[in-house]
């Protein structure tokens, strides 16, 4: 009876002791890194396309988490000391597009596209890109919009891209040049646009515009390469998308004052669409 008490005692201690070391080994497992995740620094422009980023990101890279630090009207400095409290997200990707505001104090007052306004910019570019830099972030500045009927490049795409060299990150204008046609003389002795064609994928590489009195941008001399305010509507934009006659708005406004941002037909916006499916296609070639 002794001994079957202490051989009892004894796999009662070993259970134990099992049991021990089960619980011991669970806690040494460290716990699992945390999704990676991409963040967005932006103004009104990254702003107004983050659903549809977000969509199609869900679509690219699922399971990544995405942040979107944007407002309008907002800049590079705005931002930075957020970009410093960011370090905890796990952010493997970062995605900046600003265009130039200065309205907010940290920009003190400079005036647009004045040297100051230059300088500052690439300075924040600058900060901006040895902050994630160090926490080896792949980085990707964003090329912005100019006016409708002005020519590409922004003023700031050069300073973004030369930081975006120094730094070695990624620098696209496929967003914005996402929202360029090119503008064909008109007609001699032609009183009206001809009917824009549209282009079954592949098939042409740009889309082109015949200029007229009717459309915003004058009549240049060669063809040219100009913001638009309206574009060939793509394959699956439809007349509930805001598609007539072949043709798409897609900044705000109208033709005689177009605005600067995306025009918005009902609740889809083909500007937005266009704009935010590059920066997303961009994107997540870095997400890897």
């Amino acid at each position: 009876m002794g001994k079957e008490r202490s051989r009892g005692r004894h796999a009662v201690g070993l259970t134990l002791v099992f049991a021990f070391v089960a619980v011991t080994a669970v806690a040494c497992v460290p716990a699992p890194p945390p999704p990676p995740s991409i963040v967005f620094y932006g103004d009104s422009i990254t702003s107004e396309t983050q659903s549809y980023v977000e969509f199609l990101l869900a679509k690219q890279r699922p399971g990544w988490r995405r942040y979107f630090r944007t407002y309008g009207g907002t800049a590079i400095c705005d931002y930075l000391d957020e970009m410093r409290a960011d370090g905890n997200l796990n952010a493997k990707v970062v995605v900046i597009q600003f265009s130039g505001n200065a309205l907010s104090p940290c920009m003190a007052g400079i005036a647009p596209e004045t040297l100051n306004w230059y300088l500052k910019y690439r300075s924040d570019a600058t900060t901006a890109a040895s902050i994630w830099k160090a926490r080896g972030t792949r980085v990707l500045f964003v090329g912005n919009l100019r006016g409708v009927c002005a020519t590409p490049p922004h003023q700031l795409d050069a300073t973004y891209r030369s930081v975006a060299t120094q730094y070695g990150m990624r620098f696209t204008d496929a967003p914005s040049l996402a929202l360029t046609v090119v503008l064909e003389p008109a007609a001699a002795g032609s009183a009206a646009a001809a009917p824009p064609a549209v282009y079954a994928a592949g098939t042409k590489p740009e889309p082109t515009l015949v200029a007229a009195s009717s459309w915003p941008c004058s009549a240049p001399t060669a063809p040219t390469r100009v913001f638009a305010f309206q574009m060939p509507c793509l394959s699956f934009e439809d007349a509930a998308h805001g598609c007539v006659g072949g043709m798409i708005t897609v900044r705000d406004g109208t033709a005689s004052s177009p605005g600067g941002h995306f025009d918005r037909h009902g609740t889809y916006s083909s500007g937005a669409w266009r704009f935010g499916g590059a920066i997303a296609n961009a994107a997540a070639a870095l997400m890897i």
